[in-house]
This record gives C-alpha cells, structure tokens and sequence, in this order.
C-alpha cells in the first residue's frame, strides 16, 4: 500500500506549457490575485476583531446576537479570498447543517492546509488550537469569537483536559444554540487524501450527532495536500505555487448527520470506525490503520534519508498484536538508519549483528533468520520491528523477567547490587569472545544511560538493577541470544536458579 503521508508525483507538465502559464499568471493575475486576497484578509480579521472587542480571552460565554451581526458576512469573504487564490468553481454536494441541536459536532477528512479555511467559511465553528495562538494578532480575535478550544501544550495533564472541553462544548452546543459547532479532524494529521487513516475517538466521546464532511481538492499539476512531496513543502511555497495555477478545484460533500446508536455512544472508537466507513465509501477511498505515529516514523526515517523503510508499515496493527511502544520504535528506527549500509532500506546478516555489536555467530544467524520472513537474506525495518517485538510477546513474561534477574546476578560478581564495568567486560568477553573492546563499551555505556545518552560532566561506571532491566526489555533479542548461550554452556543453571528463589535461598549462579 502507498504511503498516505508522501506526496507522490503528479501528471507531468510539459515545459513549454509551464513557462507559459506561470508567465501568463505570473505577469497578469499573480499580483491583483495576492493584493485581493490580503485586502479580503484584512476585513475578516477586522470583523473578528469588532466582533470581539471587549471580550476577555478566556471568557467561556457565545457570542450575544449583536456581535454575531458582524460575523454574517465571513462565509461571503472567505469564498472571495478562496476566489483569488484560484477557486473559480467549488462543487459542492449534500445539505449543510448548521443548527448545533442536530450536529454540534463537524467531522472531516484533513488533506490540506485550505481545510479549516475552506470549512470556516461554511460554518463559522469553534476549532482546537494551541494556547500560546493568542498572542497571534491575526489569529487571536477568530480564536475568541468562535469559542475555540485552547491547548496549553505546556501542561502534562493538556489531553485529558482536551477530551474534557471537547465533551463539555459540544453538550453546551447541542443544548444552548447559541454556541458554535465544533470542527474536528479526527485522522489528527494530513494526508495525500488517498486514503482515510485511523480516526481518533476524541470527536465522538461526547456521544453526540456529527455531520461528516468528505473535501477533495481534484488536480493535475498542482497538489494542494500538506504532505511530503520533493519539491518545496513549506506552507509560503505551496501557497505561491497555487496562486500561480490558471485554476484550482475543491469539491465539499455533505452527509447526513450521523447520531449514534446506544452501543456507539458507549464505544468512541466503534462510533468513529463506522463513521470513517460512511466517509470512505462516500470518497470511494480505502480505509487504513495508519495513525499519527506513523506520520512520527516516517518524518525519523525521512530525516535519516531512508523514507521508504516505513511505507509498507502500518504502527497501530503492531501496536494490537505486540503492544509495541512508539518511543522504542522510533528508538530501534533511528539506530536502523545510523547503520551507513541501511541508505536501501535492508539490513543483512552481518549488519544486523553489527547493530546489535553480536558476532554473526550461528545463534545470532538463527535469530536472523526468524526475523527474516521472506528467505531473501535481508531484513528490512518492518522485519526487524517485528521480530524483536515477537521476541518479547512470545516469552513468559514472568520467566522473562526471572532470567533478566538471573543474568543481572550473573554479572554482579561481588553482590554489590550494581553492575561494575569491570564486571560487565570479564562476562561479555566469555560470552561473546568475538565481540571487541569498543563494542562492548559501547553497550556497557547503553546499558547506564539508554542509546541516545545525555553528555555528563562524570563517566557513569555502574549499571544499576533497574537500568540493566530496562535495557535488557527495550533489547530482547540480548536475553534471546544470553537464553542460547546459557542453555549451550550451562544446562540446568536457570532451572536451577528458579527452584532457588522458590525455596528462598540464596540463589546466585555461579
């Protein structure tokens, strides 16, 4: 399947046709086109702000009917402004509903930066942004008068608080019309509208009708989606490249409203699945799992130069099967992609016990080729996150956590209760004789401060109980290879630990 998050390239323009309409527009409409549409700009920031004059920023009350006046002309403004940038025709279909007792709640697809533009004209609706937009002169004023939800990304508690305004706007909206509806885009990111990802249950905890909206912005040379493409993806670059088109095309479908059965209102998730399916078969597009912790793996692997290693991956599937964590996806992704041979994506048998600092021994060439699922001698980073993800699912996780505890014991010579590197170099030289000094340093230093450590003014020098848990969790396929090994060069010893501990003795191994 297609990465929903890339922009992938377009109909090709010829060039002789490319110089010719970007000078056409360019010499003809370009100007009047920007100077018309900041003039349009500037009134509906006006009417915003005469609208809002008075009001305090964090006032919680809607707007009286007399400063609602002001804001009637906004959905004729912003088609004008939408006009200049090259929307001579926007396609609408369905009925629009903007009576906040039978959907107090919009719900749409998100594509593009023209979005909430494009649906702030339609309905003049409350929105979800962060705090600190206030301080934006041009922004401030619409936040105030639309009621808009504000975010204080500085407060740990901002999403459980999030989920809280959403609930209490919305109800306020359904019972007092005074309030605006609430616009939610419920995919929480952008993408190249090929598809519809995975949709946050947020917009539909409150159990409240919603009326779905399906945007599509139809194009042949020009993409109008705020996604990854190789040309310039700055918000100022798109924006040129679209008021240099001859035309631009939008096209809006109103669904019915949408009121949930007594099981959807019981179940967020289920209520936004089956509206997502409402919406897909309205876009005749797929429905997919992606989330926005594949957009988070995607812009790491973008960074590294390795885009395509997470194109045919989709987190939330893992997540349900391995309950696999983002942060140590993102982790095992970025020292994926420190390997200088990974630039194509795959990682050999050498390589792959290059990135663990393993010798390609036969036990290691095992573990290999389980993660190698297609015989073909390479693993890619799907395989990779798999295999290590299944290492952990599959072990008893009470065992595991004994036989961690088993080799924590075993690398503690002196029972000091920390793991000196003294320690640490004479076992992992026994273990693994082939391994070098630096390698072993290299997962000693790991082991104390995790694989991205922090500089320190002192060189760390032990690794504590709860350290070595950590790394030996966030690394299975270490307690994997240590489980080969002791059971190859100490038969029994583990078993024999565990009858140990159930007795109460002292149950160090030798």
């Amino acid at each position: 399947m297609a990465n929903p998050f890339i922009q992938y390239p377009p109909s090709m323009e010829s060039m002789p046709y490319k110089i010719f309409k970007y000078c056409i527009v360019s010499i003809i409409l370009f100007i009047p086109r920007v100077v018309f549409s900041m003039l349009t700009m500037l009134l509906i920031v006006l009417l915003f702000k005469i609208a809002t004059i008075g009001i305090p920023s964090d006032s919680s009350l809607p707007l009286s009917p007399q400063r609602k006046i002001f804001l009637l002309p906004l959905g004729i403004l912003v088609r004008i402004m939408l006009f200049f940038w090259g929307f001579l025709w926007i396609k609408v279909r369905g009925h629009k509903i903007t009576n906040p007792n039978i959907a107090p709640i919009i719900v749409s697809n998100h594509t593009s930066y023209l979005d909430a533009i494009v649906l702030s004209g339609a309905y003049i609706p409350s929105a979800i942004s962060a705090k600190e937009n206030l301080k934006l002169p041009l922004v401030s004023s619409l936040l105030i008068a639309t009621r808009s939800i504000l975010i204080d990304r500085t407060d740990p508690d901002s999403r459980k608080n999030a989920k809280r305004d959403i609930k209490n706007r919305a109800t306020l909206a359904f019972e007092n019309q005074q309030y605006p509806q609430l616009l939610i885009f419920p995919e929480g990111t952008c993408t190249n509208g090929s598809v519809l990802i995975g949709f946050k249950p947020g917009a539909f905890a409150p159990g409240l009708p919603v009326q779905p909206v399906c945007l599509k912005y139809p194009y042949q040379y020009q993409s109008l989606s705020w996604t990854k493409d190789k040309g310039n993806t700055s918000l100022p670059g798109k924006l040129v490249r679209m008021i240099l088109q001859f035309v631009n095309y939008c096209e809006i479908e109103y669904l019915p409203p949408y009121n949930p059965s007594e099981e959807e209102k019981k179940n967020p998730q289920l209520y936004a699945n089956n509206v997502r399916k409402i919406m897909g078969e309205a876009m005749n597009v797929p429905i997919t799992d992606h989330s926005y912790e594949d957009v988070r793996l995607y812009l790491t692997a973008a960074r590294a130069g390795i885009e395509g290693a997470t194109n045919d991956l989709v987190f939330s599937d893992l997540n349900k099967l391995f309950n696999v964590n983002i942060d140590e996806a993102q982790q095992i992704l970025t020292r994926f992609a420190q390997m200088k041979t990974t630039k194509h994506g795959y990682l050999n048998l050498e390589e792959f016990g290059a990135l663990f600092n393993l010798p390609p021994d036969p036990l290691v060439e095992s573990i290999f080729n389980m993660f190698d699922a297609k015989n073909s001698g390479e693993i890619n980073f799907k395989e990779l996150l798999i295999g290590l993800s299944s290492l952990n699912f599959k072990e008893n996780l009470s065992q595991q956590d004994d036989f961690i505890e088993f080799c924590f014991k075993l690398f503690d010579r002196d029972g000091s209760g920390t793991i000196g590197k003294e320690e640490f170099f004479e076992i992992m030289r026994k273990l693994f004789p082939e391994m070098d000094e630096s390698q072993i340093q290299s997962m000693f230093y790991e082991a104390i401060t995790g694989p991205s450590p922090k500089p320190t003014e002192e060189e760390p020098t032990e690794i504590s109980f709860h350290n070595f848990v950590e790394f030996a969790k966030k690394n299975p396929i270490y307690i994997k290879v240590a489980q080969g090994i002791v059971k190859n060069r100490k038969p029994g010893q583990f078993e024999q630990f565990l009858d140990l501990k159930k007795k109460g003795l002292d149950n160090k191994p030798v």
